[in-house]
C-alpha cells in the first residue's frame, strides 16, 4: 500500500483538485484505514469508499483493497 501511495504521489505532484476512492472486496475496515492514510498524504477535495462489483470480487478475491484517483477536475 505504501508503494501505491508513492506512485500516486509521483503522478499528482504539484496538482490540485484531487479525488480519491478506495474499493474493497469484503475488506471495509482495511479500505477505511487505507483511505485515511491517503487523505493525510493528498488532502483530496473528495473521497469515498465503495465495494467492488461481484465480477471483480470473484477474480480479485476477498480482502482486496484498491485506491483510485483523479486530479485536476
Amino acid at each position: 500500500m505504501d508503494r501505491l501511495i508513492d506512485l500516486i504521489a509521483e503522478s499528482v505532484k504539484d496538482k490540485s483538485n484531487i479525488h480519491l476512492a478506495t474499493l474493497h472486496a469484503n475488506a471495509e475496515q482495511e479500505a477505511i484505514g487505507f483511505l485515511d492514510h491517503a487523505c493525510q498524504q493528498f488532502h483530496p477535495i473528495e473521497s469515498l469508499i465503495s465495494s467492488v462489483s461481484p465480477g471483480v470480487g470473484t477474480h480479485a478475491g476477498p480482502g482486496t483493497v484498491s485506491l483510485a484517483y483523479m486530479e485536476g477536475i
